[in-house]
């Protein structure tokens, strides 16, 4: 199973929660402006990712992520 995200823009705090992973595979889908996500993969490795206005992404299950909005201010 996986749970779908569409993200809009918003006025909040900048920050989503600290690292977290699921247990179901996640799929995002970036409706308007953008943000960060920062990904540790399997071996530990740290990733930042800037996701656009359209662009879609799939987390796989297990997989430690965080975003951070940037001026565009998203929320999920």
């Amino acid at each position: 199973s996986a749970f779908v995200y569409l993200l809009k823009p918003f006025r909040g705090s900048h920050t989503m929660p600290e690292d977290h992973q699921h247990l179901d595979e996640e799929i995002y889908y970036i409706m308007e402006g953008s943000r960060y996500i920062s990904v540790k993969d399997r071996e530990d490795k740290c990733f930042l990712l800037s996701m656009g206005q359209g662009v879609m992404s799939t987390l796989p299950c297990a997989i430690y992520h965080q975003f951070t909005l940037d001026e565009n201010y998203m929320e999920a």
